[in-house]
C-alpha cells in the first residue's frame, strides 16, 4: 500500500488492484484518475476513486476490516479468481470508454444462484 504514494509524479491514470480501507483513503488523495478493483466472495465492483463509499465511523471500520480478515488471500483462492478475471476485464472496458468518451462508469458484479449479474451506472 505504501507504493502507491510512490506513483511517479507525471502518472496520467491508475490502476488500484486491491481493495482495502487505507488503499481506498490513499487512491482518494491522488490527483489522478484512478480505477480500484475490489473482489469478493461473489462480488465484485469496480469503482472510480472518486467515487470510493468510505467507512466514516469506527465501529463501520471495525466491522469492515474484520470482514476482511474474515476472507484473506483472496488472491490466492481458487474460487475468487473467475470473479477477480471478471473484474480485471469490466475495468480495462471503463477505462477504454474514459479515454475514448471521458465518461465515467461504474459496475458491480454478482454471482448468486451460479448467475452472473453485473450492473452499471455512469458517473459524473
Amino acid at each position: 500500500i505504501e507504493k502507491l504514494t510512490d506513483i511517479p509524479p507525471d502518472s496520467d491514470f491508475a490502476f488500484v488492484t486491491f481493495d482495502n480501507i487505507k488503499a481506498r483513503k490513499i487512491t482518494v488523495k491522488l490527483d489522478i484518475p484512478a480505477i480500484g478493483i475490489g473482489v469478493t466472495e461473489n462480488y465484485a465492483v469496480i469503482e472510480w476513486a472518486d467515487k470510493y463509499p468510505l467507512p466514516t465511523t469506527e465501529e463501520e471500520i471495525d466491522k469492515v476490516e474484520r470482514e476482511m480478515l474474515a476472507i484473506r488471500d483472496v488472491c490466492s483462492r481458487l474460487e475468487f479468481r473467475s470473479l477477480g478475471s471478471l473484474a480485471a476485464a469490466y475495468a480495462s472496458h471503463l477505462f477504454r470508454i474514459w479515454l475514448e468518451t471521458s465518461k465515467k462508469q461504474s459496475y458491480q458484479i454478482s454471482i448468486q444462484n451460479g448467475l452472473i449479474k453485473a450492473h452499471g451506472v455512469e458517473r459524473q
